[in-house]
């Protein structure tokens, strides 16, 4: 969750040097602008948090995944507001606008990159779990057919409640 907070003061400081203060102050209409912006900017960040609190509450296995994607934008992040703050091109500002556009794009990529981890460790876990247990119940692993809650075994007839 330090990342995306890393990466929010960053574009806030980044844009307020790029920012001419005593024009936003000029018209209500300045100030609308530059709040919807800063909002537009720091959008990346809030879903990189959520992104954050839902893979910690309900996909712990895939924690690594979302520390990879954190670090990976504030990467890319610092090198967007670098190249536009370095950049003598007149439009190098355009960058401000449409780097929120690949930052949620990479924040999506890890969110399915995350449950895709977490599913297929969870499968894992399923089957380790099946091998060790299910035997215990007096059936084969492939014999075992759940119905509601209770196991029920072919070969023996037998159910269990679980």
């Amino acid at each position: 969750m330090g990342l995306p907070a890393v990466g929010a003061v960053t574009t806030l400081a980044t844009t307020a040097t790029l920012t001419s203060w005593e024009l936003t102050t000029e018209s209500v209409g300045a100030v609308v602008f530059a709040i919807v912006f800063t909002g537009w900017a720091l959008l990346p960040f809030a879903a990189a948090v959520v992104v954050g609190v839902s893979v910690r509450r309900h996909w712990r296995g895939a924690l690594a995944v979302v520390l990879v994607g954190d670090l990976l934008l504030l990467a890319f992040t610092v090198w967007a507001l670098w190249s536009v703050l370095t950049s003598d091109s007149s439009t190098a500002v355009l960058g401000l606008l449409f780097a929120p556009l690949v930052q949620v794009a990479l924040v999506g990529v890890t969110m399915v990159v995350a449950v895709g981890v977490a599913r297929v460790q969870s499968r894992r876990m399923r089957r380790a779990v099946q091998r060790l247990f299910l035997p215990l119940l007096g059936a084969d692993v492939g014999d075992i057919l759940v119905s509601g809650m209770t196991v029920t075994s072919p070969s023996t007839g037998s159910e269990r409640a679980r």
